[in-house]
């Protein structure tokens, strides 16, 4: 086993600790600094996280058929493309995306690539 599957193991294994406590872990990892800022700005921006008032309210179940839905599910809630599109002019878009694009397959973020790339054919946003 590598040691990036036995840190992942552990880390499931620490997260499962906290079972039914999601505000104890929430308030552990930001005083220890396991969430940094931009994933926080991320969390506050999105436009799906704002609608909600309170957990308890939504009324949609959420089931996934395998990890990559699961995945793209989460993605889409902390990066609102359609948020960002309309901060920009078309020519800045069209770069910005093909960098981000560029940038998910360097990092080898295949889902984010694929999701990346869906959108861009969806709406005629030619590639570099």
């Amino acid at each position: 086993m590598s040691n990036k599957e036995s840190n992942y193991k552990k880390f499931i294994i620490f997260l499962e600790m906290f079972q039914g406590r999601p505000h104890h872990l929430a308030r552990f990892l930001l005083e220890n600094g396991v969430i940094n800022d931009e994933f926080l700005k991320k969390i506050s921006d999105s436009s799906t996280l704002n609608k909600i008032t309170d957990i308890s309210l939504m009324k949609e179940e959420v089931y996934f058929k395998n990890i990559n839905d699961m995945k793209k599910y989460y993605n889409s809630i902390v990066y609102d493309i359609e948020e960002d599109k309309g901060k920009k002019t078309k020519e800045e878009w069209v770069i910005e995306m093909n960098q981000k694009l560029q940038s998910s397959i360097e990092s080898e973020s295949y889902e984010e690539s694929a999701r990346l790339r869906d959108y861009m054919k969806k709406n005629n946003i030619p590639r570099d």
